[in-house]
């Protein structure tokens, strides 16, 4: 989301000002949109929980016991990321590498037990 709105900014700030307005009330006011895009942009990152985004999405296509399975097919933290990846992809979801990291180590501390 930021990142569109951040792209839109240069265009914003070279057009032509109103007549009726200087350029300086309008660069702090830009400031303050733009501030308040990046800290709602960071407020929703802390919002992420590992548990709600398992408990929501990986269900869709399996249960618990694809973890605990004797013969599965993640036998490290590197497997259990790359299907990670695989699955969050399959059910439409887009994850910033961070919260794929928060989901590899929940799903290790809950359920694999890798060492790292």
């Amino acid at each position: 989301m930021l990142t569109h709105c951040v792209g839109l900014l240069p265009a914003f700030i070279d057009s032509e000002p109103v007549k009726h307005m200087s350029m300086k009330p309008t660069k702090p006011l830009l400031i303050a949109v733009v501030s308040l895009f990046v800290s709602s942009a960071q407020a929703a990152d802390d919002d992420f929980s590992p548990k709600v985004f398992v408990e929501e999405h990986c269900t869709r296509c399996h249960d618990a016991s694809v973890y605990t399975r004797p013969n599965h097919s993640v036998n490290d933290v590197a497997a259990l990321k790359v299907q990670v990846q695989r699955c969050h992809t399959m059910v439409g979801e887009t994850l910033f590498e961070e919260e794929i990291d928060e989901v590899v180590n929940y799903l290790n501390e809950t359920h694999y037990k890798f060492k790292e």
